[in-house]
């Protein structure tokens, strides 16, 4: 690590810059919801002296509240074109043959040769290693087992695959126990077989799925390059998380996607990840907002600078090395990562998309509650990704000779605009909605606040029909055996979805990710990583 990237130095360097920086986003996204609410509370109260005396204050309000459903709208229509644009992608790429490509032995389809005439000839698909670390803390081993059978279904050379478990000395009895016998089954298949056990109060991490991956990292990665005899930049690593079952041409994608791309080392590589291993069982709130989730990240792999590291994703080894793997100081690596990343090569990195699937978990637990509270947690642990703003202000202070002022700018404003949108525009849309329902707002003599709301809506309503158009073609259908189940689970989710997806939006990820901000702002975040309990039915 040619540079100190690490939270604490940004921490310590910038103190006051660095707490600021986690107090003035929420700070606003506080004061654009409790201004709302005060100011329809004062003209419900006295609206002829709001409206006529204090106009510039009231239409204040009135702009912002228009601005956010202004803006849902025409994200919305964005989303919907570029969800669209990623599943064709995803499409395209699945009917191509790979490995037919990579041992030029076979003559070509005309698609074919046009992915084939993308990749460079400086290294061979044949030398390429994947290297998988799959953290796991009290999971059960047929989860773990799934997993890695995922991997010997994928159509991939498994003498080129080295995978390691990283387990937690919290759990070292059970997880003993599981490893060996994973080792026992898999450890003739993959070319390198190990696991490892994080030690417990390191000094200076944060325990979770950070610190257990860097320290497994740490342990291995000399060992796998002598083993394979490779440098460094021909082992692509890709973090499972424990539940995540990889796509039969996952590794042939990657491989593909790394070997074709220009400043390959500068780059990490994300799958789009879809929660559809448990989906059928989870209920219907997990459903959606474990679809909203998936589709989020289709929409962001078709923007341009629109993806980040999130979950499972892969870089490669020589790049992992440079930044010192991931971070152990924060609860959210993944997304920290790709900020360690830009900084650490000077702006000259980014996050691309790789049009292949993996599949995890949706939210289930042993009940009904127990499921809503850890849906509501899993979020909030998502949302610390916010601590990053102060973190990415601090590090351009440090670093602004070396980087870009415009990018950077756009990435910090991006950051931010997606930090406060997230916690204020379902609790925003919600109480406005509500509220003009109990009393409309006169804007003149001609029209009302419910003219333009009800108007707003009817078009929030197209786009919704739209967005559940295009979310019915992703769904794993084919995990229904039966007409019968098929019907059912058609007829709820064109009934439950459009009924419910606001409030369910609301509840699970706006509310989430404003407690999380509170807590930020008030200096108590998440201390340890809270692992979401994987069940399957």
């Amino acid at each position: 690590m040619s540079k100190n990237i690490e939270i604490s130095f940004v921490k310590s360097k910038y103190p006051k810059t660095y707490r600021l920086f986690t107090i003035l986003p929420w700070f606003i996204a506080l004061s654009i919801i409790i201004f709302s609410i005060i100011g329809y509370v004062l003209f419900y109260i006295n609206d002829t002296y709001w409206v006529y005396v204090h106009q510039s204050v009231f239409f204040f309000i009135i702009w912002i509240v228009l601005f956010y459903y202004v803006w849902w709208i025409l994200r919305g229509f964005e989303y919907t074109a570029l969800v669209i644009v990623s599943i064709f992608q995803l499409h395209k790429y699945a009917k191509i043959n790979f490995q037919k490509i990579f041992s030029k032995k076979e003559k070509l389809t005309r698609n074919e040769r046009f992915f084939a005439n993308k990749l460079k000839d400086d290294i061979k698909p044949e030398e390429i290693v994947h290297w998988f670390i799959v953290p796991t803390y009290k999971e059960s081993k047929e989860i773990l087992d799934e997993t890695l059978q995922a991997l010997v279904d994928s159509d991939y050379n498994k003498e080129k695959f080295a995978v390691t478990i990283a387990g937690e000395e919290w759990d070292k009895e059970n997880f003993l126990d599981i490893a060996k016998s994973l080792e026992k089954k898999y450890s003739s298949i993959f070319g390198y077989f190990a696991y490892s056990l994080h030690p417990k109060w390191v000094t200076g991490e944060i325990p979770g799925k950070g610190a257990n991956i860097k320290y497994s990292a740490n342990l291995d990665y000399e060992k796998i390059v002598n083993k394979f005899d490779v440098t460094y930049d021909k082992v692509l690593v890709t973090t499972l998380d424990a539940d995540t079952k990889v796509d039969v041409k996952y590794p042939s994608i990657l491989t593909y996607s790394y070997i074709k791309a220009d400043d390959r080392k500068y780059k990490s590589y994300q799958p789009m990840i879809l929660f559809f291993n448990n989906y059928w069982d989870s209920p219907f709130f997990s459903k959606i907002v474990s679809l909203w989730n998936s589709m989020w990240l289709f929409f962001n792999a078709a923007k341009k600078y629109g993806t980040r590291n999130f979950s499972t994703h892969a870089q490669p080894l020589d790049a992992l090395v440079e930044t010192e793997f991931w971070s152990s100081e924060t609860i959210v690596e993944d997304w920290h990562q790709y900020w360690r990343s830009y900084f650490e090569f000077d702006w000259n990195y980014e996050c691309v998309p790789i049009f292949t699937k993996v599949y995890q978990d949706a939210n289930l637990n042993d009940s009904l509650f127990d499921t809503a509270k850890s849906q509501f947690s899993q979020i909030r642990r998502w949302a610390h990704g916010a601590e990053d703003i102060a973190y990415v202000f601090c590090q351009y202070l440090n670093n602004r000779k070396n980087l870009n002022f415009y990018r950077t700018s756009y990435e910090f404003l991006r950051q931010v605009e997606g930090t406060i949108l997230w916690s204020t525009l379902h609790t925003i849309l919600t109480i406005w909605l509500i509220f003009t329902i109990i009393r409309d707002i006169s804007l003149s003599s001609y029209i009302t606040l419910w003219n333009i709301i009800g108007f707003l809506n009817a078009l929030a309503f197209i786009l919704l029909i739209m967005m559940i158009f295009v979310q019915f073609f992703v769904l794993p259908w084919y995990k229904l055996k039966t007409k019968k189940e098929k019907v059912i689970n058609f007829l709820r989710f064109f009934l439950i979805y459009p009924i419910f997806i606001g409030p369910i939006l609301l509840f699970f990820t706006g509310m989430p990710a404003l407690y999380t901000q509170i807590a930020i702002m008030l200096n108590k975040p998440m201390k340890k990583f809270n692992v979401t309990k994987k069940v399957r039915v």
